[in-house]
């Protein structure tokens, strides 16, 4: 049986799950099951787990790969508020010593689990054949 407090999902490939706060305290036998397609960027998982060394959690508590999964489904499921506090606080700059560690540290673990986000090739410059005179 499916606990019905628990959603599911893939993070970057890696199947995971968590605890549905809209689900915890309710005791209604579930009807539905939603599915949909989120898109983030590197940025959206940045602000994701800066949220969550910034409120409270270590970088220890994100040391292993599935429970950083299941920690970012979480915090996007249950604390999109948030998330976007941090992309506005991250985007002001300005941060203390201490929020500026927490955001080196959410950069390198996103690069770590999810990879580096996509550039764009540089551009070669070509020199321009003189012409013949």
């Amino acid at each position: 049986m499916i606990p019905q407090n628990h959603a599911f999902g893939t993070i970057g490939g890696h199947a995971t799950h968590c605890l549905s706060g809209l689900r915890q305290q309710n005791t209604t036998r579930a009807t539905v099951q939603v599915s949909m397609t989120y898109a983030l960027s590197y940025e959206d998982l940045v602000a994701v787990l800066y949220t969550l060394l910034t409120g409270g959690m270590t970088s220890a508590d994100l040391a292993e790969d599935a429970t950083a999964h299941e920690l970012v489904m979480d915090t996007l499921l249950n604390a999109s508020p948030s998330v976007e506090e941090a992309q506005v606080e991250i985007g002001e700059g300005g941060l203390t010593a201490e929020r500026a560690e927490a955001l080196a540290h959410a950069r390198d673990r996103v690069a770590q689990l999810y990879g580096l986000p996509a550039t764009a090739p540089a551009r070669k410059t070509r020199a321009r054949a003189k012409a013949a005179v």
